[in-house]
């Protein structure tokens, strides 16, 4: 080894410096450091190059070097020198925190980095996921392995792509007036890893890196960039957020504290840090903060810093009514500047982005979180740019600010859109585009309209439940703006898909906020004549009041929707609002309904709206069946089915078949009943339908219990029970598990009827479906009655009473007699005026209460 070789050691030439300017020996250094003169001596003749951590400091202490330039020293002594080849390789830092919950990805990790054929690893994510902090662990556990091996650059400062090759001498203490021909040569035949931290800033020098591996077999390369480098040979390897948790009252401390966002966050709380335990309702308020941190670490331990003066539940609040907390005001100073707030971390990859897409990044503010390349289009649509949508799209791709989750669906992360938002207040195009994305969301749900009719049914159910957080939006921002008829019309053209997904309660409080509006503005006539975009609101505030149980405002707004029958000529409305009108009073047992069913067909035009005229047929079959007028009720259902053999529906064939199956069923010809709800349940099938498929199968298997096939039935509702939870159509579980807990009495096992009783009812609540829940109230108890307790069943009937009286249930014969024989029976068990107070303490609790009472005993 040559005294030159020596001589480049940084730290032995910085200490003696540092000890010439102190005006010590090497004698008098050794004496005040507590180490020998020979270790002074070795160190700065460079014979020694990797000092202790120890003997750093003790120099440093007796040098007494303070802030730069004790910070300098101490990175010099860390630097390592291959004696051989005469390069250093910089060290790994050493963080000051544990790396938490990302067990997974360090183990795949160091896994590729041990394949031969991985020369260059990226590993990719979006601002705040975590990348270098996990390159930090990967590169000190390869340390370990291999010491000596492992080489750690950040490329924070360096701006120029062409400076790529002269930094890495520079890191690597490599001398020439050719820097890439001396790093080259001087790594040419050396076995290292070399991290390159932070380079996405940088692609365009992705050559550069692999000219390095084609010129040193056997160098690898772990880089970490927001964005692949898109070079040969490349394996990538995406970081991303940690998993959100699952917010649910049934969740334990043990789950929550599992979850690796949560324990980050605790671990920076400084009363988790004293050994102080976490109160549940804490715990729920941690998991949220991690919701709407998308699951980034950085984000995490940023906000978490707040708990020094905030409580988790303070900072929970704070990020969901202001959001002011969700890019980090707090600073970790000791940080890199664009990493020391995840504002400045996203403004660092913002900063790489060209104009064009700059500016499609600052629009995609306007969404609630998901858009497709068409809904970003008609943003720019009247704009004097030129925008290559799909190129712009997938740079965002590219440097993390939007994930792919489907075909031709992306998504915004919250804490990015947040930081998007931030930029769009400044954009001169904010109320442009705002505009614009109003007029998108309208016409799509015109569109959906017809949409939601045809065969593409489902298709246009999964477009809007894509988009139905950007819907609830422009329903907000049409409130705020005071906006009621077009909110209105954007109802109207929603009611069925609130009505098919479950969303009554919701579609109403828009419907009637909208109505009231538009009652105390100018908008409403001074004469009080309904309006067509009036009457519309009104019509879906009937028709998702009836489907919520309330018929006298389903009434009333009905019969106000139909005031003025000249207003909507022509108007599908008209034939529709009298078909609901029709099945409200068929509820209320009122003889109006045979006459609106009959105005409805009367309005209908056949030709253009065939099934406009067939709905109100079909209803009044139903009224029919219901008035025991059997042998009608199937004359007209099979005139309905003949039309739809003629159009091949099949779908609505097995309809009009299962409900010919239930008449005769009703009628007492069970035969026939069992044949056409299998003929029904076979055209289901050939139609793909799981809502027709379970209606057929639910309709035989009442066919099967009626007469007396246990087993058969048993079967045949756990197909439709299997079919509906699959295909998550909630209104129709509630009254195929009633149906099952009658089998499972029928059979004996009372236990078992119970618990298909109470999920019923569990299941009727949440799809607001009163009638189903009095179904199932009636088999409680009919339980209670069997096990003596006549005041608990007597107590349920009455809960039931309010929606759906025993004596009118549509029911088939023999459960209609059991249940009058049931009432009867009560009321002779118990006097009078006892049976009177207790059904009148059932009547008194709400339907949408009956959960909450099934475990507390009758009065």
């Amino acid at each position: 080894m040559t005294t030159s070789q020596h001589a480049l050691h940084p730290f032995g030439q910085l200490l003696k410096k540092y000890r010439h300017a102190a005006a010590l020996s090497q004698e008098g250094l050794a004496q005040l450091a507590g180490i020998s003169t020979r270790s002074v001596s070795d160190l700065e003749r460079g014979i020694t190059t990797s000092p202790h951590q120890d003997t750093i400091h003790l120099l440093a202490d007796a040098l007494g070097l303070a802030h730069e330039d004790r910070d300098r020293f101490i990175a010099s002594g860390q630097i390592r020198v291959n004696t051989v080849a005469g390069y250093y390789l910089p060290p790994v830092p050493k963080p000051l925190t544990p790396l938490l919950a990302r067990e997974h990805e360090e183990s795949e990790l160091m896994d590729l980095c041990s394949r031969e054929h991985i020369r260059i690893l990226t590993m990719t994510g979006p601002a705040g996921v975590g990348k270098s902090r996990l390159a930090m662990q990967v590169a000190a556990l390869l340390e370990l392995q291999r010491p000596g091996s492992v080489g750690f650059l950040s490329f924070d400062t360096v701006t120029d792509s062409a400076q790529v090759s002269l930094f890495i001498a520079q890191r690597l203490r490599l001398t020439g007036s050719h820097r890439r021909d001396v790093l080259f040569d001087a790594l040419r035949d050396q076995s290292i890893t070399l991290v390159l931290d932070t380079f996405e800033h940088l692609i365009e020098a992705a050559s550069t890196l692999v000219a390095l591996l084609e010129a040193c077999p056997r160098v690898r390369l772990l880089v970490t960039s927001r964005t692949p480098l898109r070079v040969r040979g490349e394996s990538c390897y995406p970081i991303r957020p940690f998993t959100l948790p699952t917010i649910m009252e049934t969740a334990t401390a043990a789950q929550l504290e599992s979850h690796p966002g949560i324990r980050l966050f605790m671990s920076l709380m400084p009363e988790v840090s004293t050994g102080h335990a976490m109160s549940i309702a804490a715990l729920r308020c941690v998991a949220k903060i991690c919701h709407r941190l998308d699951g980034l670490p950085l984000a995490i331990e940023l906000v978490a810093a707040h708990t020094q003066y905030l409580t988790p539940c303070e900072i929970a609040d704070r990020i969901q009514h202001h959001g002011s907390l969700s890019l980090g005001a707090f600073v970790w100073r000791d940080l890199p500047q664009r990493q020391q707030t995840l504002q400045a971390t996203l403004h660092w990859s913002y900063s790489l982005l060209n104009y064009s897409v700059q500016r499609v990044f600052h629009s995609l503010a306007v969404f609630a979180g998901s858009f497709t390349s068409e809904s970003v289009q008609a943003l720019w649509d009247d704009s004097d740019e030129a925008l290559p949508m799909q190129e712009c799209l997938a740079s965002l791709i590219d440097h993390h600010f939007i994930s792919r989750i489907a075909d031709n669906q992306y998504r915004l992360l919250a804490t990015i859109r947040d930081f998007a938002w931030s930029l769009l207040l400044t954009d001169p195009e904010t109320e442009r585009l705002q505009t614009r994305y109003r007029v998108y969301f309208c016409n799509l749900t015109r569109a959906a309209q017809d949409g939601l009719e045809g065969a593409e049914q489902q298709l246009w159910l999964e477009r809007l439940d894509f988009v139905y957080d950007d819907i609830r939006a422009v329903l907000t921002q049409l409130q705020e703006a005071a906006a009621g008829e077009d909110g209105l019309r954007i109802c109207y053209s929603l009611w069925r898909y609130w009505t098919l997904r479950n969303l009554l309660r919701e579609g109403l409080e828009w419907t009637q906020a909208f109505l009231a509006m538009v009652a105390s503005t100018s908008e409403m006539p001074t004469q009080g004549v309904v309006t067509p975009v009036v009457a519309h609101g009104l019509y879906v505030a009937g028709v998702l009041a009836y489907r919520l149980g309330d018929l006298t405002q389903a009434r009333k707004n009905l019969e106000n929707c139909l005031a003025y029958p000249d207003n909507l000529q022509n108007d599908r409305v008209l034939a529709m609002g009298f078909n609901v009108l029709g099945l409200v009073c068929t509820d209320l047992d009122d003889d109006a309904a045979e006459p609106y069913f009959q105005a409805s067909i009367s309005h209908a035009d056949i030709d253009a709206l065939p099934n406009y005229k067939l709905i109100p047929l079909f209803n009044l079959a139903r009224l029919y069946r219901k008035q025991g007028r059997y042998v009608l009720s199937i004359s007209m259902y099979q005139e309905c089915l003949d039309y739809y053999r003629l159009q091949h529906w099949e779908a609505a064939t097995a309809n009009a078949l299962v409900n010919i199956g239930d008449a005769y069923n009703l009628l007492g010809e069970y035969a026939l009943a069992e044949r056409y709800a299998r003929e029904g349940m076979d055209h289901a099938r050939s139609a793909g339908s799981p809502y027709e498929l379970s209606n057929a199968l639910i309709t035989l298997s009442d066919v099967l219990r009626t007469r007396g096939l246990l087993n058969e039935a048993h079967q045949v509702i756990d197909e439709a029970i299997t079919i509906l939870r699959q295909a998550h159509i909630l209104q129709d579980l509630a009254p195929s598990l009633g149906i099952l807990g009658n089998i499972h009495h029928a059979e004996g096992d009372l236990s078992a009827a119970e618990a298909c009783f109470h999920e019923g009812i569990r299941m009727a609540t949440l799809c607001e479906s009163p009638v189903f829940i009095a179904d199932c109230l009636i088999g409680l108890a009919t339980i209670a009655r069997e096990r003596g307790d006549n005041v608990r069943a007597v107590f349920l009937l009455g809960m039931a009473a309010p929606m759906h009286t025993i004596r009118n249930r549509m029911s088939p014969p023999p459960d209609r007699l059991a249940a009058t024989q049931l009432v009867d029976a009560l009321r002779a068990s118990l006097n009078t005026e006892r049976f009177d107070a207790v059904w009148s303490a059932g009547t008194a609790v709400p339907l949408t209460d009956a959960g909450k009472c099934l475990d507390q005993p009758g009065p």
